[in-house]
């Protein structure tokens, strides 16, 4: 147990600490007819040859799940990536209690998975008051860590909540927790329904210029490897 919380503490040592400035940086970009509106639900996990375990030995690497938030109009775009953190992970990881939280700059953190919303102005609006509302609540890695913030923030403007499997819980026949693994299965689970257009399934890192779902408007289902799906389609049951 030591060696997992040593590993998550290197993992989230030097994320870049993010203030309100991050999302008033939307107000740069004009509001009208023609603005375009995204959020996205980003996850990594440690190993998708195995989605169902939720961390790596002996390097202790931990699943995490953010937030890609874009408004665009023809001449203007800003793109943030949002991760939420506990302040003291050495606390938040040891005693499990509640602690105080910060959200991070996720710009160029890795993913496994992901899914696109497009919104409207008003449900971008009640995006972002939920956000903040959110990133002022404590940090439990039981029961309010970046899975349940990425989550709740996400389902604010969804007319069908996500709901990701449980993590079991060993020796009780019902009850669980969320975890990254369970946003990764339940991506890979949906790529074959309706929204499977905007779901994708590879490895990537968060970054528009480069290699992210929010780098154009085109359809990234059309366009991405189905290979994790496959992957995980071969193991469950």
């Amino acid at each position: 147990m030591v060696k997992i919380v040593a590993a998550a503490i290197v993992l989230l040592a030097g994320i870049n600490p993010c203030t309100g400035q991050n999302l008033d940086t939307f107000s740069r970009v004009p509001s009208g007819p023609s603005t375009r509106y995204t959020v996205e639900l980003l996850v990594s996990i440690p190993d998708t040859a195995h989605p169902r375990a939720l961390f790596t030995w002996p390097r202790g690497r931990l699943g995490h799940v953010f937030l890609g938030l874009s408004k665009t109009t023809d001449t203007t775009r800003v793109v943030e990536y949002l991760g939420f953190y506990a302040r003291s992970p050495f606390l938040a990881f040891t005693t499990g209690l509640p602690v105080k939280s910060r959200l991070a700059d996720n710009h160029g953190h890795v993913y496994n998975a992901g899914i696109r919303l497009r919104l409207t102005a008003g449900a971008w609006d009640t995006l972002l008051v939920r956000l903040r509302e959110d990133a002022g609540r404590r940090y439990s890695i039981l029961s309010f860590n970046c899975v349940h913030y990425a989550l709740d923030v996400v389902n604010s403007v969804r007319r069908k909540p996500l709901s990701p499997p449980l993590a079991r819980v060993p020796g009780r026949a019902s009850g669980g927790y969320l975890t990254p693994n369970g946003v990764y299965i339940l991506l890979c689970t949906m790529r074959s329904g309706p929204e499977g257009k905007d779901i994708i399934v590879r490895r990537g890192w968060a970054d528009p210029e480069k290699d992210i779902l929010l780098a154009s408007d085109t359809t990234a289902g059309d366009r991405d490897s189905t290979a994790g799906a496959a992957a995980f389609g071969r193991r469950r049951g």
